[in-house]
């Protein structure tokens, strides 16, 4: 098994800290704001260029421990992508062994930054309707009853939801065309809507009373009691592909131009741009996993020089302390020849998801592997595997967990169960195809070669969700919900 880490010296680990050794960095100005359209919430003009917090936060001398990583499990409320704000996955309930399906219902389609919210005794969800990236008539939100599905409201929109999350009172959706709007969870009456404007395309994280959105520059805060932006660092620009979390009133986020940066209060704390100096670009669409001390950041595609001089795109990850940007370690996770089974997708192997840390390991897939894979959370050396049944490769949802399980989903239509504490497969259902659901294989097998996606039926999209009685909620591309409980 290959093993590449790389881990860096003091020398390297803070590429471009605003604060780490104390040293500033300009902020772009930024452009004009385009007029408002009516009825929607204006931008500031040309918002004041933020400036970074003069504080030195001194090195971090040790190398980290497995309990600096722990993010507290989700209690209550699985109130956004992967839970929360923290993108942990993670919930402390008894996990499902025996899987049946107890309900199913029609919602539309469920693309990978869709998110199943719950709440009690309701659940929450967007839906992209009947066609991808059209906007169509079943583009809505939706509320269900969690105990069977049955529909409670439903808010068409403009066009497909790409996300939602819980604040307070309020369901937060995002579409398309970059409308947000704020619905109460009750009565399913839109409180507020922010205007197209600003294109703010994927769901935002709640800090105190606002919601803030990352953009391919900087944040934009908006009032949630009013939706009015209360602050727009590089005003409105295109918004990032879910690339954000949150934690203990910091925000972290990426940026394709600017890197990995930590905000608070709206402001620049410190910025990465360069963790390995062989790194010539990377693209994030995934939030990092916040932990207790440190953060975890996948990228879609991290480009190295080659010895041609070409350059070479391999799934990788970087360690952060969260206090000043110091990269704990950074591994480049495989090898092109390694991407997947047959090794022919090599220029196009990257990651879709935030990695799932849980009984003192980090697990991820590739979004083009064939393969889970299990890391220390030490040094990101590669610990397992497990190779999935076909050779149909990609997995852009995430995982989640119950206590010792983690559940995954990937484009061969079928939701995976694994053991985190000894990596083995624990089962297994085909969910793509509607009329089939509940099998326990794909429900198509690739003749030959590997095809990443799916020849008939739909892939599975997006990430499982948890309920807090331990129901496993799987949406699917072509258009229906799974309630999934543990047999009788």
């Amino acid at each position: 098994m290959r093993r590449t880490v790389c881990v860096f010296g003091l020398t390297m680990l803070v590429a471009s800290a605003l604060v780490g050794c104390g040293k500033k960095e300009a902020v772009r100005p930024a452009p004009e704001a385009p007029a408002p359209s009516e009825g929607s919430a204006a931008a500031p003009a040309k918002p004041e260029a933020a400036k970074p917090e003069e504080v030195v936060r001194p090195p971090h001398e040790q190398p980290p421990t497995a309990v600096q990583w722990d993010a507290p499990a989700v209690t209550g409320d699985w109130a956004g992508y992967l839970g929360g704000p923290t993108r942990s996955g993670r919930r402390e309930v008894a996990p499902i062994t025996t899987p049946v399906i107890a309900w199913s219902a029609q919602v539309g389609i469920q693309g990978y930054a869709n998110t199943v919210l719950t709440s009690g005794d309701t659940i929450f969800l967007g839906s992209q309707g009947e066609f991808w990236n059209k906007a169509d008539k079943s583009d809505s939100v939706i509320a269900l009853r969690a105990a069977d599905g049955r529909q409670i409201w439903r808010v068409p929109t403009d066009s497909d939801v790409n996300g939602t999350m819980l604040a307070k009172d309020l369901v937060i959706a995002v579409t398309d065309s970059g409308t947000v709007y704020a619905i109460q969870r009750t009565s399913g009456e839109i409180k507020w809507q922010l205007g197209a404007e600003c294109g703010m395309q994927h769901p935002p994280v709640q800090v105190g009373d606002e919601l803030v959105f990352t953009r391919e520059e900087g944040v934009t805060t908006v009032s949630l009691e009013t939706g009015k932006i209360v602050d727009a660092l590089t005003a409105c620009r295109r918004s990032q592909r879910t690339a954000i979390s949150a934690a203990d009133g910091v925000v972290y986020a990426v940026h394709p131009r600017e890197g990995l940066m930590a905000y608070a209060a709206g402001k620049p704390l410190w910025k990465l741009e360069r963790p390995d100096p062989e790194l010539t670009g990377f693209t994030a669409w995934q939030p990092p996993y916040v932990g207790k001390e440190l953060l975890l950041q996948t990228f879609q595609r991290w480009s190295f020089k080659t010895e041609s001089g070409a350059r070479s795109f391999e799934p990788a990850m970087v360690a952060v302390w969260r206090d000043n940007g110091q990269v704990a370690w950074a591994a480049r996770v495989n090898s092109p020849e390694l991407a997947n089974k047959q090794g022919n997708l090599p220029g196009d192997a990257h990651y879709k998801q935030p990695p799932y840390v849980a009984d003192g390991s980090l697990f991820a897939v590739s979004g083009n592997g064939g393969f889970l894979q299990s890391f220390s959370l030490l040094d990101g050396t590669r610990t397992g595997e497990l190779a999935f049944s076909d050779c149909r490769s990609r997995q852009f949802g995430g995982i989640a967990g119950a206590t010792g399980v983690g559940y995954l989903t990937r484009h061969d239509g079928v939701v995976y169960a694994f053991s985190t504490r000894d990596m083995k497969w624990l089962w297994t259902r085909s969910l793509g195809l509607h009329a089939v659901a509940g099998g326990k294989t794909t429900h198509y097998q690739a003749p030959s070669g590997c095809s990443p996606e799916p020849q008939d039926g739909s892939a599975l999209f997006a990430a499982p969700t948890i309920g807090e009685d331990g129901t496993l909620y799987v949406g699917t591309a072509d258009g229906w919900l799974y309630a999934i409980r543990q047999a009788p």
